[in-house]
């Protein structure tokens, strides 16, 4: 008897615990009936990005970009067209990612000496290992130039298109763009400035540093992709350590006139806004969300039972994720996230712990009552980074870029490092946040810029 009691209770508490889960089910069903309309942040970034004018592909630096790893009998902007159109086709699958684009690429160091990949290695980072290397490499740096010849001809090509226009989005599953081919290129376009400034060739000197700043201080502003914006950044600072290399070579009398001139103008809010980038990513994040609300629930796999299974656990998911509420919720962190920094560069300090708390706050307060867009609400904790590092490495760069002005100056005057110390302190160039003069590492003979980037790249040293 005891055990048939046991039993029936045991029976009645499974169907209590089924009763409370179907219950559970209907409530979940009902409170996220409706999906909410967009918000006017959405609209303001479906605005920013429809209204951009249009770029045609003979002018698009970015289609060539995409095919510039393409083999040497190919031409890279006829690679960058078929990629790009491959990878539109293909985005529309569902299936695990490539790692990589169709046909073969560009074999960089196939054509390199173990004599060059050792200096080419030694200068991976720009600083005084690198210019003490390439001091005492001249044969290497010939053969290093001759070798790579057919990039440095391509990265030239790139420089001379005048748009920027991204026109893929940025998905995980599509294979890296070939940024890493493009910087090596960009590394040998200005080895070659380097050669030229050990001739004494200024002019020469100044129109290749002037042309390779020129072109990603306009991709900078024009970008509408993070990783975009990174690559922009990341190739201006290379610009500025190489430039700093090779100006020092030249004779005192001629480091003034061989600066480039877009060396003297400021990073202008326009070029380090992160409102395009972050709006690009915000439209990344939401086209995966849209793949997922949209999958097709009638799919056939297999028994009638499997797709009955199928097709209740596909209802509870997608009504679970909320495709515009979660849109809502990605847009209203972009747009808090490049408004706050979309300040003068004396404000931006103060500005990095609001953010971070206001980052906080979205994560935490869910709209709606509770159970609805519980995905979404994941999805959204998950995958909502703190933008804040990346838009102080935009900030960031005024501050290297007057540090590199102002070592190129005190070049050509002709001044040692004994003297440059004392001349740091009389300067009117400093760190954009505060105006204090720039410390000098009188160990590595180096002035040095603290910016506001956490982690080494938030320390910049411009050597003597």
């Amino acid at each position: 008897m005891a055990v048939k009691r046991i039993l029936t209770w045991l029976k009645r508490l499974v169907l209590a615990c089924l009763a409370l889960l179907v219950l559970l089910c209907v409530y979940v069903l009902l409170v996220n009936r409706h999906d909410q309309p967009p918000s006017k942040t959405v609209l303001r970034f479906e605005s920013l990005l429809h209204d951009l004018p249009p770029v045609a592909d003979k002018d698009n630096g970015y289609v060539y970009f995409v095919g510039i790893s393409a083999p040497r009998n190919v031409e890279p902007h006829f690679a960058g067209m078929v990629r790009i159109a491959w990878a539109k086709q293909w985005m529309g699958y569902t299936e695990l990612g490539a790692d990589k684009f169709p046909g073969k690429v560009l074999d960089i160091d196939g054509g390199r000496s173990e004599a060059v990949k050792s200096l080419a290695a030694q200068c991976k980072e720009v600083d005084i290992n690198c210019a003490r290397a390439l001091d005492s490499g001249a044969a290497v740096i010939s053969q290093w130039l001759a070798s790579d010849k057919f990039l440095v001809e391509r990265y030239n090509t790139l420089l001379t298109y005048p748009e920027w226009r991204e026109t893929l989005l940025h998905d995980d599953r599509l294979p890296v763009m070939p940024f890493v081919t493009v910087l090596e290129g960009q590394k040998v376009h200005l080895l070659a400035a380097w050669e030229r400034a050990g001739q004494g060739d200024g002019a020469g000197v100044k129109a290749a540093l002037d042309s390779d700043m020129r072109f990603w201080r306009r991709n900078l502003a024009a970008t509408d992709t993070l990783i975009g914006k990174m690559i922009a950044s990341s190739a201006l600072r290379r610009n500025f350590a190489w430039g700093n290399l090779i100006l020092r070579r030249l004779p005192s009398d001629k480091v003034a006139s061989a600066i480039p001139a877009l060396w003297r103008e400021p990073v202008s809010a326009q070029e380090r806004s992160m409102l395009r980038s972050l709006a690009g990513e915000w439209r990344s994040n939401v086209s995966q969300l849209k793949k997922v609300t949209a999958r097709d629930m009638n799919e056939d796999v297999g028994s009638t039972y499997r797709n009955i299974v199928r097709a209740v656990t596909d209802s509870v998911t997608r009504s679970t994720l909320q495709y515009q509420a979660t849109s809502n919720q990605y847009a209203e962190l972009m747009a808090s996230t490049a408004d706050a920094y979309a300040v003068s560069y004396e404000q931006i300090p103060a500005a990095i712990p609001a953010v971070r708390a206001r980052t906080g706050k979205l994560q935490e307060n869910v709209a709606g009552l509770p159970g609805y867009n519980l995905l979404g609400n994941v999805l959204f904790r998950v995958g909502s980074p703190d933008m804040t590092r990346y838009a102080l490495r935009m900030s960031d760069l005024e501050g290297i870029r007057r540090a590199t002005l102002l070592m190129a100056e005190l070049h050509s005057r002709a001044l040692g490092p004994a003297d440059i110390e004392a001349q740091l302190a009389a300067s009117h160039a400093g760190s954009p946040y505060d105006g204090k003069p720039f410390a000098w590492d009188a160990q590595a003979k180096a002035i040095v810029f603290i910016g506001l980037e956490e982690g080494k790249w938030g320390r910049t040293s411009v050597p003597y």
